[in-house]
């Protein structure tokens, strides 16, 4: 019997928004390294070599977006009861999910992006074999910048996974 204030859930959806939320790590990873090697391709010239590292976090990003639901299924069975989630809905589980995954992102790159800062102010004074290339910058900067994104817009991401499902009393 559920109180007011209180929803379930299958243990196999919770699977399910966590491997999801991997999922986004990996699409997103994939993203940020496309970033990367098309700011690096205007320099390097025609190769599509550097491509497919990105291409293939992107495809497995999305594979296991895919295939969250059997995956999550598989891995509960037997063990799929309900779960009791007291004043949280699992569309506020998941939104401090995907807000945790941007907190990972910006905070594990703030320190690579701040040095890089820092390297370019000096640069006057350090030497050329030294210094780190302007690509790693990039690439820190645009992790930080996404995993921000992705704190900002967590809610409305979650809300967004989350509208085709139907409610159930006391969410």
């Amino acid at each position: 019997m559920k109180r007011a204030g209180e929803s379930t859930m299958p243990a196999s959806s919770l699977a399910q928004i966590l491997i999801r939320v991997v999922s986004l790590h990996w699409m997103m990873s994939g993203v940020i390294q496309l970033s990367y090697i098309i700011f690096m391709y205007r320099l390097t010239g025609f190769d599509l070599t550097p491509f497919l590292a990105p291409a293939v976090y992107i495809l497995v990003g999305l594979a296991i977006w895919k295939f969250a639901p059997a995956v999550a299924k598989a891995a509960a069975r037997g063990n799929d009861g309900e779960i009791t989630l007291r004043g949280v809905t699992p569309e506020q589980l998941c939104a401090t999910a995907l807000m945790v995954l941007g907190f990972y992102f910006a905070m594990n790159n703030i320190g690579s992006t701040f040095s890089g800062i820092f390297q370019y102010a000096m640069s006057r004074n350090v030497p050329q074999e030294l210094q780190t290339q302007p690509f790693d910058f990039f690439n820190s900067l645009a992790t930080v910048v996404a995993g921000v994104i992705l704190i900002v817009v967590s809610r409305k991401l979650a809300a967004k996974l989350f509208a085709d499902r139907p409610r159930e009393q006391g969410e």
